[in-house]
């Protein structure tokens, strides 16, 4: 497990997404969200897609039935102008640490263990409650998968 500390802390405003959003079978999690983001660069861009980052989240998961659901998409003014097949979600406001991981996507798993295994129950804080979700931003190296990434984890106050 990866020792890891917040880069910062943000409020953020309600935001709406728009993308690929589909359910699996979390053994297959590797595979399907592959699939889901090439689904992805084959919209882009979006209908109203208003910058140049991608957000991949986790937006449901059932352990005991090792199901999931995961979102790849852009972040979007509206979702008037989008096809009836687009995935849709409301990311409502909350305050976020973020945390920055420049290396390779496939090592960002360390990171995830980090913040929920040590970070975060050390930190004062409690999750926030709404879906983490993982920032590419127009630095990522889509290529070689590494570069400008963050994961943002809404966060409570623990009381």
């Amino acid at each position: 497990m990866q020792n890891v500390v917040p880069d910062r802390f943000e409020d953020r405003a309600e935001f709406k997404l728009a993308g690929v959003r589909e359910s699996f079978h979390v053994a297959n999690a590797p595979h399907h969200i592959g699939e889901i983001w090439a689904k992805l660069n084959q919209l882009a861009p979006l209908p109203g897609q208003t910058a140049d980052a991608a957000y991949g989240v986790w937006c449901s998961m059932d352990k005991s039935k090792g199901l999931g659901e995961y979102m790849a998409g852009a972040e979007v003014s509206g979702f008037d102008s989008l096809p009836t097949d687009v995935g849709r979600m409301i990311v409502p406001a909350a305050r976020y640490a973020v945390f920055k991981h420049d290396g390779p996507v496939t090592e960002a798993g360390g990171v995830w263990q980090g913040i929920f295994g040590a970070w975060l129950p050390n930190s004062g804080f409690v999750d926030g409650g709404t879906p983490p979700f993982e920032r590419y931003g127009p630095d990522f190296d889509v290529a070689d998968k590494s570069g400008g990434m963050e994961i943002w984890l809404p966060i409570k106050a623990a009381e």
